[in-house]
């Protein structure tokens, strides 16, 4: 199905949105920062246009930051299907346009 969106009384549902698995909300609120699979994506709220801002084996839990809009996220290290252990797991963090991809270390479900 994908994401509902609801505000007072209209709901509507975000296209493309079927298949994400954790979202954060992009700062302008005119889209949102996604995973599926080994995918960050921007998705457009009106158009559900996908933009990849970065490709991993797993990648989960974006966050925005508030002021500079810097993406964090959490990002299976090295080889791994889902079972992934903990201790492979690091956190990075990427420019909005998902340039600068920098890697801040180990950890599990960042936020700003």
């Amino acid at each position: 199905l994908g994401l509902l969106v609801h505000s007072g009384a209209e709901r509507a549902w975000v296209p493309g949105s079927a298949g994400l698995e954790t979202f954060a909300w992009d700062r302008g609120g005119l889209a949102i920062v996604a995973t599926q699979g080994g995918e960050l994506l921007r998705v457009e709220l009106a158009s559900g246009r996908r933009q990849v801002l970065v490709s991993r084996s797993q990648i989960r839990f974006p966050d925005v930051a508030p002021r500079s809009g810097r993406i964090v996220f959490a990002y299976a290290a090295g080889a791994g299907g889902q079972s992934a252990s903990v201790e492979r797991w690091r956190i990075a963090y990427v420019q909005p346009d998902g340039s600068g991809f920098t890697d801040a270390g180990t950890g599990y479900d960042p936020c700003w």
